[in-house]
């Protein structure tokens, strides 16, 4: 079977990282002002849940995150 792709952004439909094991996947990360390319639409896509007041994270800190979800889902 394939990997399952998932891509970064904020969505209503965005899956919570808190909510997906992440085991063997390709995760897309866009730039933080212009996200995804449009190739990437249509893909499962992935939200980090940030409390308080925090807006965003830099695409680099987000994949540090989501790669370690990734590690602890293998």
């Amino acid at each position: 079977s394939g990997l399952t792709v998932y891509t970064t952004g904020v969505s209503p439909e965005a899956l919570s990282l808190d909510d997906v094991r992440l085991g063997a996947c390709a995760v897309v990360i866009g730039s933080e002002g212009a996200g995804v390319s449009e190739f990437w639409n249509g893909f499962k896509m992935l939200a980090i849940p940030m409390p308080g007041r925090c807006e965003s994270l830099g695409a680099a800190v987000a994949a540090a995150l989501i790669m370690r979800e990734m590690r602890r889902g293998c």
